[in-house]
């Protein structure tokens, strides 16, 4: 007897022992026996629920889910107990490890997101005697991811419109930014290497997997850095140049750290640039005056040299073809000999300025040989001699006449957009992002009965929208602009007569570059008749409907091409003993109605074909089993386009019977 109550104390000195050290861990933890009783409720727990452990310690039923869920019902700690799939289900997932569980469970009533794992608890000789359960409180932590991954998209799309190639990867090497300049330059998707590590990205340059820019950055290495021909380290990036003679070209590369809200580098971005172009002018320069020349007579722009008093000195080769003159006919003229007669007196302000800043730039109008006008757009400078003395004006010039006609003609597009817009019988319409109208075409205007200038800048739903569908359409606008694709909706628009237009809109959110709303537009028809035209068709439907139900004579509708029963009046149920339930959705032969299943395909055939079939007599077996003489008749009906089978039945099988 000493022996057991000495075990015994020693278990309730070890249990005690136990209940104190749970009470003191940092995150909320109880513990349950095998009948679910609770026998640990921790401070922390406390904290967390402001269920209190004098409260829950004993208690059973699930009660220690309530706290959390609201109800009575199994969580985490009882799959240790029993496994039950059921669980499972209820959380974002669960993982085994061992004898243990971790889930996560989103969608509290309390709104937070919990991380739990789950153990079981043996006694000394290793039997079990119940389970523990640790929870942590996670909700601030996905919030944070959502927040950086939320940021990293809108990186991603200011990346994704950057004129240069750019890339960037994580900490860990895997590619998360590859924009469509570096896919025009290296034809390689961002769908095909978003995701991939091991110096993927560093196969459409080089033809192997190798480290770049990006990766020196991370992890920095002399060696790697010897293999470009110029590198240098400024303010954290690395800006290097490099001939890539896989892809044949010169690149320019900048790489720099990125940085987390802590100052923690969580990867590295890097920016290319072809300077093959570059990198050959640069070295044709150094190489001779004969290849400086050769680059001035064959440049695309127009360069040009003249004296103060606007005698042309030097042209190149562009000059001389786009303009149609000889070298020698343009040493004899003056720059004012090439300018249209109307603006030779503004040559002289010209001079003027370049005098006096050093500089001009602007656009000019020139006349070709064979008197055809084009605008240039310029940049000139003065040129000083030694001793800092103008001598003279040199100049580039580009022909942009193709540009500003493109310009004019994009202004005759826009112009005939809006000209559809506004004859569309079609309603257009567009909100700025507080609900204010900005446009309404004129089909809308004139069906509400406003002019532009009344309804421009007046809050929307509260002019246009019925009160009674203000709830629909703000979930229609919301849909719009947490998709960020187009939302097909209906909504009535009151006009200002009262009358309430049915409309169906096709909707879309516009949004700035900073990811800001600019304004959302929609374009809607008039489905008002439409809507009362179906309404009258569900009405005639109905009515059929019922005097098809209500007829005494036995009747079925059958799909021709199918050949399975749509359906069937209760006179045809009493006669043939099924229910329409019964008969529904299968054929006649699979019931097995025909006495000879020949005069089926017979008469269906009549039917098919336009015959209007009229009291054929037919034997029919009912549910009993029982042979009964019918008179058919049947004819072609379309419904929904689609033809079927109307058949009329009559049994004369006692009226046979008393002729006989």
């Amino acid at each position: 007897m000493e022996t057991k109550k000495s075990s015994r104390g020693k278990i309730q000195t070890t249990k005690l022992l136990l209940s104190q050290v749970i009470d003191f861990l940092p995150d909320p933890t109880f513990a349950i026996d095998l009948e679910g009783r609770v026998i640990v409720w921790n401070k922390a727990m406390e904290t967390l629920t402001g269920a209190r452990a004098l409260d829950m310690v004993g208690k059973e039923n699930h009660e220690y889910a309530l706290p959390f869920y609201h109800e009575r019902r199994p969580i985490l700690i009882d799959m240790v107990l029993k496994a039950d799939p059921e669980i499972e289900k209820k959380y974002v997932f669960v993982r085994h490890e061992g004898e243990s569980f971790f889930a996560e469970t989103v969608g509290l009533p309390s709104g937070r997101n919990l991380w739990g794992k789950a153990s079981p608890i043996y006694d000394e000789s290793g039997r079990l005697t119940g389970a523990i359960e640790s929870i942590r409180d996670i909700t601030e932590i996905r919030e944070v991811e959502k927040g950086h991954e939320h940021a990293l998209k809108q990186l991603a799309q200011l990346i994704d419109f950057l004129p240069d190639p750019t890339f960037a990867i994580n900490a860990d090497g895997r590619v998360t930014v590859w924009n469509r300049a570096i896919e025009d330059l290296t034809g390689m998707s961002a769908g095909d290497i978003l995701g991939k590590e091991d110096c993927a990205y560093s196969l459409p340059f080089y033809g192997s997997k190798r480290p770049m820019l990006a990766d020196l950055v991370l992890h920095p290495d002399n060696k790697l850095e010897q293999e470009y021909s110029s590198i240098r380290r400024e303010n954290g990036s690395l800006y290097a140049e490099s001939e890539v003679p896989h892809m044949g070209v010169y690149l320019w590369g900048k790489a720099s750290p990125i940085y987390g809200r802590n100052g923690e580098i969580m990867g590295a971005i890097e920016s290319v640039r072809d300077i093959t172009e570059w990198k050959h002018t640069e070295r044709s320069l150094r190489q001779s005056e004969e290849k400086y020349r050769d680059i001035f007579q064959n440049v695309s722009d127009f360069l040009y040299t003249h004296d103060l008093d606007g005698r042309i000195i030097e042209t190149n080769l562009a000059t001389k073809m786009s303009t149609g003159y000889t070298e020698a006919d343009l040493l004899h003229l003056n720059i004012r000999d090439i300018i249209p007669e109307r603006f030779r007196p503004l040559t002289g302000e010209y001079v003027r300025r370049v005098m006096e800043k050093g500089y001009d730039e602007g656009l000019m109008t020139i006349m070709t040989k064979n008197g055809h006008e084009r605008i240039m757009e310029y940049r000139n400078s003065l040129i000083l001699d030694r001793n800092g003395t103008p001598t003279g004006i040199r100049g580039s010039a580009r022909d942009i006449t193709s540009r500003i006609e493109a310009a004019r003609q994009l202004k005759r597009e826009r112009d005939f957009s809006t000209s559809i817009i506004q004859t569309s019988p079609a309603f257009y319409d567009a909100v700025d992002p507080e609900g204010k109208v900005i446009f309404m075409n004129q089909a809308m205007l004139n069906a509400l009965g406003y002019t532009l200038q009344e309804v421009s800048g007046k809050n929307y739903a509260s002019l246009f929208i019925p009160e009674d569908d203000h709830d629909a359409f703000s979930r229609a606008m919301d849909a719009m602009v947490s998709s960020r694709e187009p939302v097909v909706h209906e909504n009535r628009v009151l006009a200002r007569d009262g009358t309430a237009i049915l409309v169906q809109w096709q909707g879309k959110a516009v949004f700035r570059e900073d990811g800001g709303i600019a304004f959302v537009f929609g374009i809607g028809i008039n489905i008002t008749r439409q809507r009362l035209a179906q309404e009258l068709v569900r009405a005639s439907e109905k009515k059929f409907e019922t005097a098809f139900q209500s007829s005494p004579v036995p009747s079925s509708i059958t799909d021709i091409e199918s050949g399975r029963i749509v359906d069937m009046n209760s006179a045809l149920g009493l006669m043939m003993g099924y229910s329409r339930e019964e008969a529904i959705g299968k054929t006649s032969l699979e019931i097995g109605i025909w006495e000879n299943p020949a005069d089926r395909d017979r008469l269906v055939g009549m039917v098919a074909a336009g015959t209007m079939v009229d009291n054929e007599e037919v034997g029919f077996r009912i549910r009993n089993g029982e042979v009964r003489n019918i008179l058919y008749s049947g004819r072609l009906i379309d419904i929904y386009g689609k033809p079927h089978v109307l058949s009329h039945v009559q049994d004369i099988t006692e009226q046979k019977r008393t002729e006989e």
